[in-house]
């Protein structure tokens, strides 16, 4: 009977309060679910919420994750935590790039200038509940700080929680980060200056999109950095393997 009331009306807290009780119950009468169907059961609550609908999905489709309904809760409580779906006036703004650790940048389609469709990709950001998928790879060109700034090889995430760029991708040789109280400044010897404002411990920098149009192109160009297959599996799923500049990551 319990299973048939269950509901989710938008409070996450509660939600997992009352999810943490269902396990305890579901365990003290030996009630045999499989954990997947528990996992698959708490989230299939949550996906008519358009606001943690894109997180769901990644959840969803972690295969470890949901091999366990108690950590599928625990990074529900997380995602709380971090402020993503409390409506706070400090969420991330669309016009906002959050520098990123990772090798890659990973943006919104209409960040590029250019842009060519790959097969989906799955792109780890080194945490399991947040894996990001990409559907192609272009080029960006940014203004910040009165200068342009080109963005080659960037992925398009279709369903992104924000803008990454690299915090060293851009650059090639020397990079110098500032930090005076809550904001920062990143000097590189060949992308000039970066100026952002630090908040939760995320730099985050405001930019305006240049105004070149985007133009698709047919090709499917695959690189070897964070995320890729390499050529071996490529071949493995039957795709034509196309020769690059870059390095793969057989």
């Amino acid at each position: 009977m319990q299973w048939i009331k269950f509901t989710y009306n938008g409070d996450i807290p509660n939600y997992i309060d009352n999810s943490r009780m269902l396990i305890i119950a579901r365990k003290t009468v030996n009630i045999t679910v499989p954990n997947e169907c528990h996992s698959f059961y708490l989230l299939g609550k949550l996906t008519r919420d358009p606001k943690i609908y894109s997180y769901v999905e990644v959840l969803t489709l972690n295969e470890d994750l949901v091999k366990d309904p108690e950590l599928v809760l625990a990074n529900l409580q997380e995602f709380h935590d971090n402020k993503l779906i409390t409506g706070n006036q400090d969420l991330i703004k669309p016009q906002e790039l959050i520098i990123d650790c990772g090798a890659t940048h990973h943006n919104s389609l209409k960040c590029f200038t250019s842009f060519s469709k790959t097969p989906e990709i799955s792109v780890s950001t080194g945490d399991l509940a947040s894996t990001l998928l990409s559907a192609g790879i272009g080029t960006i060109v940014i203004l910040c700080i009165n200068q342009s700034l080109s963005l080659k090889n960037s992925l398009f995430v279709p369903r992104p929680n924000c803008n990454l760029v690299s915090l060293l991708a851009p650059s090639q040789k020397k990079v110098v980060i500032h930090r005076e109280d809550d904001h920062f400044t990143r000097k590189t010897n060949n992308f000039g200056m970066i100026k952002g404002k630090i908040t939760n411990n995320l730099m985050r920098v405001e930019y305006s999109i240049s105004e070149n149009h985007l133009t698709a192109t047919a090709s499917n160009p695959w690189h070897g950095r964070l995320g890729h297959p390499g050529n071996q599996v490529i071949r493995m799923m039957g795709l034509p393997v196309i020769n690059s500049a870059y390095s793969t990551c057989d």
